[in-house]
Parts: C-alpha cells; sequence; structure tokens
C-alpha cells in the first residue's frame, strides 16, 4: 500500500472521537476534563489509564504506556500505524490519499478494487446458498463432507463459482467497469478481447485483510481437475507474501491467547475456528514468509506454532520453517522474544481430520506439547545419519550446528550445543567449536527431501539477510545517476556495511555527493570485487519512481536492523553491569534511549507519520 499523506493522518486526527472510540472497550469515568478506566493492556483494579479527549492522548500510570489515538487503537486492534489510521479513517467516513511512489493516488480506487471483491463475495455466497444448479449442488455435498454445512458457510461466506462470466455479468449489474474486474484478479482478458471469469466450477474460500475487508479468493476445484486449489494473482490490494487466511477473525485471539497457530489449509482452519480454537491463520498457497512471521509478531504472542501434517510434505514444510531461526528467537531478543515451535500431527492426518476424528482437546493437546523449532530442526537432521558410523556422525554433527549459525551468539546456542553433543555421544567442546566455524546452509526448496549425503567441498560463502539488503541498495544508487540525490535524507554514512567490498562502494558515492553521473559507475567497478557485487542484482528492471521508493526501503531496512543490533548489544552490557558502577550504568542506558529513538523515528519515516 501506499504512504498516507501527513494532512490526511491529521485529518483523521481530528475527526476520531477518542472517547467513543475507547468507550467501545472500556467503562471511562470522567475526571474533570479527562477520563479514566482501568487499563486494557495491563491486569489492575484501580483505574491509571487516563484520556486527554482534547489532545488526543492517553497515558497508563500503573504500567507506564502511552500515546496517542493511532498507538490506542493499534494496540487494541493489533494494526500496525497505517492500518490503524485507515481504521479511524472508516468509521469517520474520509476517504484517503495515499502516495505510490512520486504520484499521488486517492484510496477511492483501491476500495472500489475491494468493493468488487466484497461483491464478488456475495455473489459466490449467493450462487452457494441459492442456487439449483448441478455445481452449486456438489459444492454443497463437498462441503457438508468437510463438516460445513449451512452454518459455518454463512459464518465464513463461502461461495461457489459457477463461471460462464456469470460473475461479469453481476458485476457490471453493480456498476464495477471491466478494467476494475480485471485489476482486481475477478476476470481475465486476454489479446485485448476475450473475457473470462477468474475462478469456474469452485468452491470459494473469500480472503479478507486484517481489518475484515476483502481482497481476494481461493478457489478449490470441484470434481477431478488441475490445480486442485487456485488462489487470486497478486493485486493493488492482495500480496500472498504479507496476507494470511482468517488474520482478521484470528488477530485479537492471538494477542489475547499470546501463541498464534499456522496451518496450511482453508478448511483446517474452518474446522479449528469451528472447533473452538480461533487463533489460527494459513499461508495462502505459498511457504511462510518473514512478512508473514513480522505481521504475527506484531500481535504479540509468546510463541508461533507451525501445524504440519503428518506426511512427507507437511515434514518438509516443517523443515523449510527452518529459514526463520533467528536472534529473534532467543532470550536477548527481550520484548521482542517469541518462541517458534512445531507440532506434526500423527497417522498422516490433516488438522481438520484430526479435530473431526478425535476432537479439540486432544488437538490442543498436540499443540501443547509442540517442541521449540530449533530442537524439531537439530532431531530431523540426525535422524537423517547413521549416528553409528564415524563417518556420518560428523556430518551430522556439521548439519547440525549449521542451524545454530544465525544465533551462534546467543546463550541458547551453547544449550543446544550441549544437546546435539549428547545426541551424538561426542565431547561439548568438539561442538562448540564446530558451532563457532559454523555458517548458514541454504534454504531447501519446496520439493527437496532433507539431503542423506552432500559431497565433500569447500563452504560456499551464504549471503545474509543484511549483505544482501546492501547489495542491492547499492546496486540501485550505483547503477542509476542521480537516485542517492534524489534520496534527500539518506545517509549512507550511518550504514554499517557487512562486506569490505560494499563498504569501498559506499565511500565513493559519498565522496562523489551531488556529482553523480555515470562516471560513478567507473569509478567503481575500479574496485576489486565490485563487478561480481553489483552484478548479482536483481532490481534492474524498477522504474525511476519504483526504484526512489525501493531504495528508502532497502536504506531503512538496513539501519533498522543495525540499531535493533545496537540496542541488544547495549542491553546485554547494560544487563551485565556491576550495580555499583552508576557512570556505567548511566552511559549504557543513555544509550539505549538515544538508539531507540532514533529506531521509532526511522519507523515513522517507513509509515509517513
Amino acid at each position: 500500500m501506499g504512504r498516507i499523506t501527513p494532512e490526511d493522518i491529521e485529518r483523521v486526527r481530528e475527526a476520531s472521537d477518542f472517547v467513543a472510540i475507547a468507550s467501545e472497550n472500556l467503562m471511562l469515568q470522567r475526571a474533570g476534563r479527562k477520563y479514566k478506566a482501568c487499563c486494557p493492556f495491563h491486569e489492575e483494579k484501580t483505574p491509571s489509564f487516563q484520556i486527554d479527549p482534547d489532545l488526543k492522548l492517553w497515558h497508563c500510570f500503573g504500567c507506564g504506556e502511552g500515546g496517542d489515538i493511532f498507538d490506542y487503537v493499534g494496540r487494541i486492534h493489533n494494526l500496525d500505524f497505517p492500518d490503524s489510521v485507515r481504521f479511524l479513517a472508516d468509521k469517520a467516513h474520509i476517504e484517503l490519499v495515499e502516495v505510490e511512489g512520486t504520484r499521488t493516488q486517492p484510496r477511492g480506487h483501491k476500495e472500489r478494487l475491494k468493493a468488487a471483491c466484497a461483491a464478488a463475495e456475495e455473489f459466490y455466497h449467493h450462487e452457494l446458498m441459492r442456487s439449483s444448479g448441478q455445481g452449486a449442488a456438489a459444492a454443497r455435498s463437498y462441503l457438508a463432507g468437510r463438516g460445513f454445512g449451512s452454518e459455518v458457510c454463512k459464518r465464513w461466506k463461502l461461495g461457489y463459482a459457477p463461471g460462464h462470466g456469470a460473475l461479469r455479468a453481476h458485476l457490471a449489474q453493480e456498476g464495477f467497469t471491466l478494467s476494475e474486474m480485471v485489476e482486481a484478479n475477478l476476470v481475465l482478458q486476454r489479446d485485448g478481447a476475450t473475457v473470462r471469469d477468474r475462478f469456474f466450477n469452485r468452491v470459494m474460500f473469500p480472503i479478507h485483510d486484517r481489518l475484515g475487508k476483502s481482497i481476494a479468493f481461493g478457489g478449490r476445484i470441484i470434481g477431478q481437475g488441475e490445480p486442485k486449489y487456485l488462489n487470486s494473482s497478486e493485486t493493488p490490494v492482495f500480496h500472498k507474501s504479507s496476507n494470511l487466511f482468517a488474520i482478521d477473525r484470528a488477530r485479537n485471539h492471538i494477542t489475547t491467547e499470546a501463541c498464534a497457530i499456522v496451518v496450511e489449509g482453508y478448511t483446517d482452519v474452518i474446522a479449528l475456528h469451528e472447533a473452538g480454537i480461533a487463533n489460527v491463520v494459513a499461508t495462502l498457497g505459498t511457504a511462510l514468509t518473514q512478512q508473514h512471521v513480522r505481521m504475527l509478531r506484531n500481535m504479540r504472542p509468546k510463541r508461533i506454532v507451525y501445524l504440519f501434517d503428518g506426511d512427507s510434505a507437511g515434514q518438509r514444510a516443517a523443515d523449510r520453517a527452518t529459514e526463520f531461526i533467528d536472534v529473534g528467537m532467543t532470550p536477548e531478543a527481550g520484548s521482542d522474544y517469541v518462541e517458534f515451535q512445531v507440532a506434526v500431527l500423527p497417522d498422516d492426518l490433516d488438522p481438520a481430520d484430526f479435530v473431526a476424528e478425535r476432537g479439540a482437546d486432544a488437538l490442543r493437546e498436540v499443540i501443547d506439547g509442540a517442541v521449540p523449532l530449533i530442537r524439531f530442526a537439530i532431531d530431523r537432521r540426525l535422524e537423517a545419519w547413521d549416528l553409528s558410523n564415524p563417518g556420518q556422525r560428523a556430518k551430522a554433527l556439521e548439519e547440525a550446528v549449521a542451524l545454530l549459525a544465525p544465533i551462534k551468539q546467543s546463550l541458547i546456542a551453547a544449550d543446544y550445543a550441549n544437546y546435539i553433543a549428547d545426541a551424538l555421544h561426542a565431547d561439548v567442546q568438539v561442538c562448540l567449536r564446530a558451532l563457532a566455524q559454523a555458517n548458514p546452509r541454504r534454504r531447501p526448496r519446496a520439493d527437496e527431501d532433507v539431503p542423506q549425503r552432500r559431497p565433500a567441498q569447500p563452504q560456499a560463502h551464504v549471503e545474509t539477510a543484511d549483505e544482501r539488503t546492501q547489495r542491492e541498495l547499492l546496486t540501485l544508487l550505483v547503477t542509476r545517476p542521480g537516485l542517492l540525490d534524489a534520496c534527500e535524507g539518506m545517509d549512507l554514512t550511518k550504514v554499517e556495511w557487512s562486506l569490505p567490498v560494499a563498504r569501498q562502494v559506499a565511500d565513493v558515492l559519498v565522496q562523489d555527493g551531488a556529482s553523480q553521473d555515470k562516471g560513478v559507475l567507473q569509478r567503481v567497478m575500479q574496485l576489486e570485487g565490485t563487478a561480481a557485487f553489483l552484478a548479482a542484482g536483481t532490481l534492474d528492471s524498477l522504474s525511476d519512481a519504483e526504484a526512489l521508493d525501493v531504495a528508502w526501503v532497502l536504506y531503512r531496512q538496513a539501519r533498522e536492523r543495525q540499531l535493533e543490533k545496537d540496542i541488544r548489544s547495549a542491553t546485554i552490557a547494560l544487563k551485565n553491569l556491576n550495580p555499583d558502577d552508576v557512570d556505567e550504568y548511566k552511559k549504557y542506558f543513555e544509550l539505549i534511549s538515544a538508539l531507540q529513538q532514533d529506531l521509532k523515528k526511522l519507523r515513522m519515516m517507513q509509515t509517513g507519520r
């Protein structure tokens, strides 16, 4: 989505009645010109939460939390800042203007696409519930066989897509243009002429955003055919890598229960919600991404449980989840710590079948018995080798400690080194030395099993996320003369470059300053190693406007990761200080505060605040 203009943010702030908004969740008591209540963010019996309706601010004198009306809405409804603004704008009936690159675009365009999806959702649902056709009857029969009767279908607005242009005709009657239907991926147009409905003879599962707005669909074929499941393609309002099925229904339950459960299918989500397990979401035809994990982390769960089918595909999916082993899974992450766990269902059952056969309580036991992702991944690696064979035992050690490479500076990594040593009947010092030298393995492809044997060869350098972000940023700045000048406020000297070649390239860009031209590329190419470094760039096809936006995103990501690392390091140092060393304590406390302020300013820039 685009950046909301500062003018619109202020319009929404002024139009929002903080007392009315807060009264939806709190029992407010007037205290002079202010209002008090028991804090919704911590348990208390005496009201210490206070709202100033004129300034649109709140503060809790019990837990110390506070902020403006956008912060309050974000905390209550698990929304980031832009979505908090959109949430309040909808309540105040304000049409936002969002900036897309260098273009200013009324938000109404995206709202039209969402309205088209909502109209399609109603049409599909009516077809399922009311149509007497054979296709709709078959769809009802399929859903009934999954245990989804008419009441479930109504609650989830499930539908049936008849195809044959029926949806297009309906949307045209509702006033939507062909271009809007095509852009929302509800209708396909080929060669500028042939037009047909996107979905044909499928059970339809509507997909909503975090605010409950219809944005896309998943369709399951009735009878035989491929693909079995068909999802909407990417649109201006729908991105598979950053949306989760049922996130609008599950987000409050995730926060309340401090646990998010991730499954792989629409029917799994519905079956679990209907069984009373409502903190469940599913990915949308793609593996779990960092964007998904970031979204879930924003809801402040203490743990995220990957619940996989017991078949081989589910096991492989669990293996791929090891991509998310990072510092956020360690105690050093502080308030950002989330425990990632894995639960694999027995007897090759999927979650929907399991809960139907054995009940919700049995499934809760499986979820409660989930094991840490790190331990699960280590066990999977060790199981792939014959540990009675000394040579294979060495390979098993190498595979296992590689999983710990992203967190090898954490104390928890040393604990798992002990775990590996016990499993291999090896000296723990051998495991610790292997851990110190370990590099992360590349993520397996979706169609790969865990390798049983790998040829002995030198370990190639595995590019980290920080290195990739910095390389893409520098490649954009070097290959597009004038881009750095256009990025007003971007300071490359504040980035801690991960690789020497990146630092050298950045130095050239800084030295050239405003005199950027095509000669910059020539000067950079004279540096050793830059040809291979820049050749790996993947953003060549961006327009100038897109390049400007992407360059800012990459710069902010690089700075944000660096600031987060600095805050963690300073926090660890502060905890290890002698309590009597007042001067050192004050120095680190002030450093952490300054870094946190820098991080807050950076994140405000990201959201257009």
